[in-house]
């Protein structure tokens, strides 16, 4: 019953947010909305914030799903153009507010959990050190992040099937090509 509680308020958050701002939705009117007390929304939720983070972690593993290969990266990275496309109202508003570093928290964790498989399958029977690995998956972490927030900064107007196909182009060959380099450190 707690996570289908949990559920619901997400649910009823992710109404309010598309109807407006962030700042202006408080905890009382989510719990009038799901006819749940102020408490019942704390026992599950430190606050608002903390809403946030669990929706969007759930929200992650789904976007995750099949697309943690070299040759399938593009399909979780395109998956997270259109999740944030479909969930314009709450991307718009973390990135527009002053808990923006929330939303790029959660960016840089999916790029980093969808870089990391990649980098690993790479890296074959590759002598990398531990450091050099994550440098690589941080670069392309760094990278991915960076496109999709001036995508967003920008109204989200460009395809993300063309970003998409232009960052393939800009990558292919370039992770093996890191990790032959970083080898040799």
């Amino acid at each position: 019953m707690s996570e289908i509680t949990k559920h619901v308020i997400a649910e009823t958050f992710i109404k309010l947010i598309e109807e407006k701002p962030l700042t202006e939705i408080t905890v009382q009117e989510i719990a009038n909305a799901c006819q749940i007390s102020r408490q019942a929304f704390y026992y599950h939720f430190e606050d608002i914030y903390d809403l946030i983070e669990w929706y969007l972690t759930l929200e992650a593993q789904k976007l995750l799903e099949g697309g943690r290969s070299y040759q399938t990266w593009q399909r979780g990275f395109l998956n997270l153009f259109e999740w944030a496309k479909q969930n314009r109202a709450i991307v718009n508003h973390l990135y527009n507010s002053i808990n923006r570093e929330q939303l790029e928290r959660f960016l840089y964790q999916m790029a980093f959990d969808l870089v990391m498989p990649v980098v690993q399958e790479k890296q074959g029977k590759s002598k990398i050190s531990t450091e050099n690995l994550i440098f690589i998956v941080d670069f392309y972490k760094f990278a991915f992040v960076g496109l999709l927030q001036d995508w967003i900064g920008h109204g989200m107007k460009k395809d993300p099937n063309d970003l998409v196909d232009q960052l393939s182009v800009v990558i292919q060959g370039s992770i093996p090509y890191a990790i032959d380099r970083l080898s040799e450190h």
